[in-house]
């Protein structure tokens, strides 16, 4: 697999002809660029379907800095919010307010339709 330097993506590199899923996963190139306490990016990405799901990295929980995963939490809402917030800016598209958080999966998750 190929490395993507994703402070190099353009807005109008955006596969507008292309399938859902390289559009997903041109998304993803923007939330990994959200901010992250002590930049630890706690976060994994997966594209399902027509979905993008946001795991919590639990290997990069800073446990002695963050005893409560505040900052961990708040860091993954930071790649949340990255996302639909380009979205709507760069491609007139606006992803369905489909946002959910289930704790007993550990993950969050936003669907849209681009």
């Amino acid at each position: 697999m190929a490395t993507i330097d994703a402070w190099k993506t353009e807005e109008d590199q955006f596969p507008t002809t292309g399938p859902l899923t390289d559009r997903l996963r041109f998304l993803v190139r923007y939330a990994v660029l959200a901010p992250s306490s002590h930049n630890t990016q706690p976060w994994k990405f997966r594209i399902a379907d027509d979905r993008i799901d946001v795991f919590m990295d639990q290997s990069r929980w800073l446990k002695v800095a963050d005893d409560d995963q505040r900052e961990l939490h708040i860091s993954i809402a930071c790649a949340l919010e990255n996302q639909p917030a380009h979205c709507s800016r760069a491609f007139q598209a606006r992803p369905s307010d489909g946002l959910s958080a289930r704790p007993e999966e550990s993950h969050a998750r936003r669907q849209g339709a681009i």
